[in-house]
């Protein structure tokens, strides 16, 4: 890397780049209000990246949509 570059998208922890696009969608966040809002798209990115393989998912900021 250049020393004028700058660095965009997602990264782990370790400074891993992160594609959105193969980070599994789980079905508790399909029925999450805040499902496919653009203000939310990087921490639900994030969180969902860091629990691949994870046994369960977990997210504390789950809020359910409302039914019609």
């Amino acid at each position: 890397m250049q020393e004028n570059e700058e660095l965009e998208g997602f990264f782990d922890d370790d400074g891993t780049p992160i594609n959105p696009e193969f980070v599994r969608k789980p079905s508790l966040c399909v029925v999450c209000r805040k499902d496919d809002l653009p203000s939310e798209e990087i921490y639900c990115t994030l969180t969902r990246a860091d629990q691949q393989g994870d046994p369960e998912f977990i997210c504390h900021a789950f809020e359910p949509r409302e039914r019609s």
